[in-house]
């Protein structure tokens, strides 16, 4: 359930967030980056992708519930929520008491989400 801040829902609300990668999702990042560039030989499909990572985390500093939030048994954290991205999924926690976002993973759909949701640390 949202919170709610004079009639409007906290998921409703425009916010002005920073944003930090953790080193993990730094890691994630440019392993993305690199694979696509360098393994497949394709530099425009890594451009694209990190554009589009980067329009993302644009997005959740102004709205950063909108998000969806991962309920899954691995997860050793609460409030952690992702977002799709192109085959990519974007795992951040909005940090409330810093106004940040923190991308806290990034991760092809392919991969295993149990794994790459344990080994998240808030």
């Amino acid at each position: 359930m949202a919170i709610q801040f004079g009639g409007r829902s906290e998921k409703n609300m425009e916010y002005n967030f920073s944003y930090v990668y953790t080193p993990m999702a730094e890691n994630d990042y440019d392993a993305a980056i690199s694979y696509i560039s360098e393994e497949l030989c394709n530099p425009d499909a890594a451009s694209a992708l990190d554009e589009s990572i980067y329009e993302a985390v644009q997005n959740l500093c102004h709205s950063p519930f909108s998000g969806t939030i991962v309920e899954n048994p691995f997860l050793l954290c609460n409030g952690v929520r992702y977002v799709p991205v192109k085959r990519y999924l974007l795992y951040y926690f909005p940090d409330m008491v810093h106004e940040r976002i923190v991308v806290m993973r990034i991760s092809h759909s392919l991969q295993d989400q149990d794994k790459i949701v344990s080994e998240i640390r808030v």
